[in-house]
């Protein structure tokens, strides 16, 4: 809702968002019920300022292996559509399809986690001055 998202006072000043988005339902006959709602999302999230300042923005598609054969080129239209609708407001870093069958051996897991990992590590290497600036909590008015 409007009010939440203006409420959030994390989701404005977080460095890095990301979106878990259902490959499922990307792929499915509901995906204009998703497209709306992510729709709306995006749009409160631009109107609230949340794209604002510089931040690191990531889509992960998770259930990506329950997408059958026939329903693949759906999946990857839609995404399409969901990307563009992101990037009509904001950059998007980076997208993530995440197989959600095992833990062991999940390259595609692993190599998300990997990226998070990085962008902690990107986010520490800032100077003491802009940490300061950038620590919301001694910054709400």
């Amino acid at each position: 809702s409007e009010s939440a998202i203006n409420g959030d006072k994390a989701l404005k000043y977080a460095s890095h968002i990301v979106f878990f988005l259902d490959a499922t339902k990307i792929a499915s006959d509901d995906f204009y019920d998703t497209l709306n709602d992510l729709r709306q999302l995006v749009t409160r999230m631009y109107n609230y300022g949340v794209f604002n300042t510089n931040k690191v923005i990531d889509v992960v598609y998770n259930k990506i292996d329950r997408i059958d054969h026939n329903s693949t080129e759906a999946f990857n239209a839609n995404k399409d559509i969901i990307e563009s609708i992101i990037t009509q407001r904001t950059k998007i870093n980076e997208s993530f399809k995440i197989n959600s069958k095992s833990i062991v051996n999940n390259s595609e897991l692993n190599s998300f986690f990997q990226h998070l990992i990085d962008v902690v590590q990107r986010e520490q290497e800032i100077t003491e001055d802009a940490q300061i600036k950038l620590n919301w909590i001694n910054n709400i008015n």
